[in-house]
């Protein structure tokens, strides 16, 4: 059984004076006016008229050539990539690789774990990563071309396998 303070009371509207109807009716007037012109600017900001005899500006792209004969075990930029979820497992890893004459250039944990150890290399890195391949033979690694552009000559993803 509800007590009469369990009971809400509808509580009275209050009543909207005609002044207060045309307050409201010119506010939403003024929103939606405001409204139109904001997306007028929006869909017709970018559409401006070029002069008739202006070239496209085009700001040079840098070229960079490696050849494999410019590339040396020291002057390679390696990314290492700890996939295994074993920290200790990525100073093995450059341990071994400092052994061979090799140096990464960054080393970091991966957010997942990779099942397998995967070397991937730019074209003119090739060879490296075939003698990286005998290397870290203990990882059973498998070497793929990266297909994208990247600043990394060498990755080495060492996985759990």
């Amino acid at each position: 059984m509800a007590k009469y303070w369990d009971i809400k009371r509808r509580k009275k509207r209050k009543k909207i004076t005609p002044t207060e109807k045309k307050e409201r009716k010119l506010n939403a007037s003024w929103l939606f006016f405001l409204c139109l012109i904001g997306t007028f600017f929006i869909v017709f900001a970018g559409t401006s008229k070029k002069p008739e005899n202006s070239e496209p500006i085009s700001s040079p792209v840098p070229s960079v050539t490696l050849s494999s004969t410019t590339l040396s075990k020291a002057g390679l930029n390696i990314k290492f990539i700890n996939g295994t979820g074993l920290f200790e497992e990525l100073n093995k890893a450059t341990t071994i690789l400092s052994q061979n004459g090799y140096k990464a250039n960054l080393t970091e944990n991966a957010l997942n774990t990779y099942p397998e150890t995967i070397i991937y290399y730019e074209a003119p890195a090739e060879r490296y990563a075939k003698d990286l391949e005998s290397v870290l033979k203990y990882y059973k690694p498998k070497t793929r071309i990266l297909s994208q552009d990247t600043i990394y000559d060498l990755i080495i993803v060492i996985g759990k396998n």
